[in-house]
């Protein structure tokens, strides 16, 4: 299960920058979070939420983050920022998480924790966070006429 303080607490504080809006910042953050429990890695095609072990592979873009553009996509045409939580958690997981197989091991459940700890893994969480003010600054640069009201 991923760390509530990167997929709700950075999320909601971020949101908030760049909303102003504490309903909205919300919104945003509980559907970070909830994508671990709603759609947990497994044996998936929501695996690809989380991980993209052949995401080093030179030319080749990261599932996490067509993932992101595509519920980024869908935060635009439908106006449910909820989307934005969705994508984030991609970008989160990739930030916190690199790629996979680490130490030699492909299986999931051997992640070790502190892979989402912000404590431990400081760099993810810096990665994390610039991804995810990138990420929400994008969304708002749209031009209005682009953003379903």
């Amino acid at each position: 299960m991923g760390d509530r303080r990167i997929h709700y607490d950075q999320t909601k504080l971020l949101a908030m920058e760049v909303f102003a809006d504490e309903t909205v910042a919300d919104r945003i953050a509980a559907a970070d979070l909830s994508v671990d429990a709603e759609h947990p890695a497994g044996w998936s095609r929501d695996y690809w939420r989380h991980f993209d072990p052949l995401g080093w592979v030179p030319g080749r873009r990261d599932a996490r983050e067509s993932l992101a553009e595509y519920f980024l996509d869908l935060a635009v045409k439908t106006s449910d920022r909820r989307y934005l939580g969705h994508g984030l958690h991609c970008l989160q997981d990739k930030a916190m998480h690199g790629f996979i197989p680490w130490e030699g091991r492909p299986w999931v459940w051997t992640k070790p924790s502190w892979r989402d700890d912000p404590r431990t893994n400081p760099h993810g969480a810096q990665r994390a966070e610039a991804a995810a003010k990138d990420y929400l600054g994008r969304f708002c640069r749209l031009p209005p006429s682009l953003l379903a009201i």
